[in-house]
């Protein structure tokens, strides 16, 4: 494998009022464990014949703008991982980086487009 696999982000983001999303989605990838219930600390993608070991990030923030994910970026594709058995979670922050739902279940990243999890966003209500 010479190259990782990367899923473009799918989906429509809305408050729970119907409007359209404007902030982030910070996505973590879920460690497996061992058979002691000791977690992995590190992510390595899956190494080729020519390729050296190269460590992966633990998370990444993706851009939401309009309710869409920016697709200048991705998620890699859980089978290009070592240790496997990762998985992946996400949280929502509006604009002002305030955390607005998650983390989510946790789910794999397996095809070039990815629908993850949304929970509810609960919009904000006006002082009273």
């Amino acid at each position: 494998m010479s190259e990782l696999r990367v899923s473009k982000l799918q989906g429509t983001i809305q408050w729970d009022d119907a409007t359209n999303f404007n902030g982030y989605a910070k996505f973590v990838i879920s460690m497996p464990t061992d058979a002691s219930a000791q977690e992995w600390t590190s992510v390595f993608r899956v190494p080729g014949s020519t390729l050296t070991p190269l460590e992966l990030p633990q998370w990444v923030v993706i851009p939401i703008d309009a309710g869409a994910f920016n697709q200048n970026v991705g998620l890699i594709f859980n089978a290009d991982m070592v240790p496997h058995n990762t998985k992946y979670t996400a949280t929502y922050y509006d604009q002002t980086l305030k955390e607005i739902a998650g983390p989510t279940a946790t789910f794999t990243v397996s095809t070039a487009e990815t629908t993850p999890p949304v929970p509810t966003l609960p919009a904000p209500t006006a002082p009273a």
